[in-house]
């Protein structure tokens, strides 16, 4: 689905872009907490309707010249992994638009079903970001107590023989390193298998994911509140997204200083209309 457009329109030409990312949300969130906050909130895999990523990991171990005394710096380990994985790490993802060789084959906007699912049926609002942008705010706000990670989420069949990657760790390792120390390299070493995997059910979403990996556990504070003001583009609401809020929402993207549109759904495509005035 495609919007028809004037080659010399630069917002279209945006949110056509591989520069161009799509956070959907519900208008009461968008309101009360993303536009008027001017902030998005990183979340934890723990919070997300995915049970690969909401369930509990069962991490195996193997190794070397174990003593008895390991057993319990082990079982340490392999709990503080699951916390890592689970709520010490923060992520968002967001929408983008499927491009495959400088083609644009699809709009991030215009995921009917994601309006659906998380657009509070239409009703809600797309908040659109820069991605360059956003991924030198990220780094810039959380390197000095994270290691942030990016890019596409695969969308692959779960591995049915372990649940995630084994901890292959020695006794001498064991020995010299803490256990956070062990869960912290861990979870760095296996990033994309851990973070950036989903079932491809999931495959229309067209994800890409940030992710905030700890470098320290006593350092970590949640949750993360990334500065929309250092990325935000737009704001693009749903089709029905109720008039009565209009003034609010105007009002905000003012403060914001970023244009405002809105979907219209007729004659079997959207067209996208300014809501810059009354």
């Amino acid at each position: 689905m495609k919007l028809q457009y004037n080659i010399n329109d630069d917002y279209i030409k945006f949110i056509a872009s591989a520069d161009a990312l799509f956070h959907f949300t519900r208008k009461e969130t968008a309101l009360e907490h993303i536009l008027f906050n001017k902030t998005l909130r990183m979340g934890e895999f723990s919070g997300t309707n995915d049970p690969q990523e909401y369930k509990p990991k069962l991490t195996d171990a193997v190794g070397w010249g174990w003593e008895e005394h390991h057993d319990k710096k082990v079982d340490e380990a392999t709990l503080l992994i699951d916390q890592l994985l689970r709520e010490k790490s923060k992520f968002i993802s967001l929408c983008q638009n499927d491009i495959v060789d400088g083609n644009l084959r699809s709009h991030g906007a215009l995921k009917s079903r994601m309006w659906a699912q998380y657009g509070d049926n239409h009703k809600g609002v797309c908040i659109v970001v820069s991605k360059s942008k956003l991924i030198n705010q990220l780094k810039m706000q959380l390197e000095s107590n994270y290691q942030v990670g990016y890019g596409d989420v695969r969308y692959e069949e779960p591995d049915l023989n372990r649940n995630i990657p084994c901890l292959d760790i020695d006794g001498s390792e064991l020995d010299s390193l803490s256990a956070s120390e062990i869960a912290i390299s861990f979870v760095n070493q296996h990033v994309e298998e851990l973070f950036f995997t989903k079932q491809p059910d999931y495959k229309d979403e067209m994800e890409f994911r940030y992710v905030a990996i700890p470098t320290s556990l006593e350092s970590t504070s949640a949750p993360i509140y990334i500065d929309l003001l250092q990325c935000v583009h737009s704001i693009i609401l749903g089709d029905a997204f109720p008039k009565v809020y209009k003034p609010t929402i105007l009002n905000l993207a003012h403060e914001l200083s970023i244009p405002i549109k809105k979907l219209h759904w007729e004659h079997h495509a959207y067209i996208l209309l300014s809501w810059d005035k009354s």
